[in-house]
């Protein structure tokens, strides 16, 4: 009888949606894993030209497909910036180094001993590289490549005061050493070529009562043997009322008007990097204002710093990989690339929550995080399963159902085959 085959088949296939639900609930707490269903197909034998096809009473079920569900699982963040999660569609590219690629969306990547981005089982996290303009680089492993920030020295400053305009001129000569001798006072830290913070001492002193005219000296560490030149002006050691530049005010407004009488805000500090003599400092006096109001500093900002240890990567929601140093610098080192697929759900599973492209997926499409089809990107994030416990419950209890129906079958032939026997 052909209905202990079809029975067979029925088996079969519950036993193998069994397996699969089963296997769902297993990874139901994998990081990154797609859950699978199974999908059956109905066998007819093939028929005689001509006859009659509602004669054919079908040969039983096949297992057409275990196909694999896509959709996002829950995004669930953690302490670790190097866990990602992609929200949206695609996936990160892998490379094991031996010429084979995978894809995965489980983002719990980690820092190897030669500063490579990599998975657990070692596989290196694929992305863009970027030269010093920020231009993407070709796509290879992502790599922390810059284990320190090299110091730079103070090349711009930027800042603005206010000088009371009822501040009594200093009826002393003036003398960097006594302080009722100038008008007002201020420093700015500044970093030398190796890295060497030191400061730079601004003292000015208006020259009579009324006239919004002040000459203003510079120091370096407010030492007055080391003075500087400010604009040009030449300093001559002996005489401490050398190297100063005019900076005037316009009297009815109490706006900064000329400097070294020129209209402009800006000049040229030299001298001030111990390390490098070449070094010069381009002085911003905006904002500069003479004000009946407190003597105060409006602005202070310069551009140097020291020497800084790696301190930590963090990622972008654009996939920009960003290098944290003690200095308090930001370094881009790449950007994460993100593969898509015209039919995802033609990728092959290996294993490890990885899939592999196949014929039937085509070739992976690589964009950066938010362009194209590809989902941004989340740092100190992990995308869970995407199993629904529950339906997987119901869908184990309809397979056993299947399994057992089946079996009642081959019972039921059984018993009508020892009935003929017995004939």
């Amino acid at each position: 009888m052909a209905g202990f085959n079809t029975a067979i088949t029925g088996l079969k296939s519950a036993s193998t949606d069994l397996d699969v639900t089963g296997n769902n609930i297993a990874n139901s707490s994998t990081v990154g894993f797609k859950s699978s269903r199974t999908e059956f197909a109905d066998i007819y034998a093939s028929a005689v030209v001509g006859a009659g096809s509602s004669n054919i009473a079908g040969s039983g079920v096949t297992v057409s497909d275990i196909a694999q569900d896509f959709g996002a699982g829950t995004i669930e963040f953690t302490n670790n910036n190097l866990d990602l999660a992609i929200n949206g569609s695609g996936f990160f590219q892998l490379d094991n180094g031996q010429g084979s690629v995978t894809y995965t969306r489980a983002g719990a990547f980690e820092l190897d001993k030669e500063g490579n981005i990599v998975s657990k089982d070692g596989k290196n996290l694929q992305g863009y590289g970027v030269d010093d303009q920020g231009n993407l680089l070709p796509v290879g492993n992502l790599a922390v490549n810059q284990k320190e920030s090299p110091p730079k020295p103070t090349e711009n400053i930027d800042l603005s005061f206010n000088i009371d305009a009822a501040t009594v001129v200093p009826t002393l000569a003036y003398d960097p050493d006594e302080p009722s001798s100038y008008s007002y006072s201020t420093t700015v830290p500044v970093f030398d070529s190796l890295g060497n913070q030191q400061t730079i001492k601004f003292n000015l002193v208006e020259q009579s009562e009324g006239s919004g005219l002040y000459d203003m000296y510079a120091y370096l560490n407010g030492d007055p043997d080391q003075p500087l030149d400010i604009g040009g002006s030449p300093i001559d050691p002996a005489d401490p009322e050398s190297g100063a530049i005019v900076v005037a005010f316009d009297t009815t407004n109490g706006l900064l008007s000329t400097i070294g009488g020129t209209a402009t805000s800006k000049l040229t500090i030299a001298g001030a990097d111990s390390a490098n003599a070449a070094t010069t400092i381009d002085l911003d006096l905006a904002g500069t204002t003479q004000f009946a109001s407190t003597s105060i500093v409006k602005t202070q900002q310069q551009d140097g710093y020291t020497k800084g240890d790696l301190i930590g990567v963090s990622f972008g929601s654009n996939g920009e990989m960003i290098a944290s140093f003690s200095n308090g610098q930001n370094q881009q080192l790449g950007v994460v690339a993100i593969a898509t697929f015209e039919n995802q759900a033609g990728l092959g599973p290996s294993g490890g929550t990885e899939w592999t492209a196949t014929l039937d997926s085509g070739s992976a499409i690589i964009n950066p995080p938010g362009s194209g089809l590809s989902g941004s990107l989340r740092s100190a994030a992990l995308e869970q399963s995407n199993v629904d416990l529950s339906a997987e419950l119901v869908s184990l209890i309809e397979a056993q159902r299947n399994f057992q129906a089946n079996s009642k079958t081959l019972e039921t032939l059984n018993t009508v085959t020892q009935t003929i026997l017995q004939i």
